[in-house]
């Protein structure tokens, strides 16, 4: 189980649409039906930020590829290789509600998970 700030962001004020509320057309338990003009209370604000936590997660893939030396003599080359990496590519959660959070950081940052791709040449003559 985690403990998410966001995840029991909750107000008669600001609703977050992304969040999964339970209505007639969308029963789910993710999140109860929210009512405009009733007060929420702390203890129903705490209950909201307690997940399963459970996830797999990729944290970085990198594939490279180093040309062989009979290629390189022909381009006059001493060494060439391509590569990439991606960081995040890949999160699975138990609980949907954590859909886009990083459970590393008990889904408690603002923001959703970076993912950053790089692609790169290392050239030698």
């Amino acid at each position: 189980m985690i403990s998410g700030e966001l995840l029991s962001y909750i107000d008669n004020k600001n609703q977050p649409t992304c969040y999964n509320y339970w209505t007639v057309d969308n029963p789910t338990n993710d999140y109860p039906r929210h009512q405009f003009g009733a007060s929420v209370t702390d203890a129903q604000k705490e209950s909201l930020r307690y997940v399963d936590g459970s996830f797999f997660k990729i944290k970085n893939i990198t594939l490279g590829y180093t040309l062989p030396n009979s290629v390189l003599q022909k381009m006059k080359m001493s060494k060439l290789r391509v590569y990439a990496t991606i960081q995040n590519p890949f999160i699975w959660s138990k609980s949907d509600v954590l859909d886009k959070m990083d459970p590393e950081n008990n889904a408690s940052d603002k923001f959703p998970l970076y993912k950053t791709i790089v692609f790169g040449i290392n050239a030698s003559f």
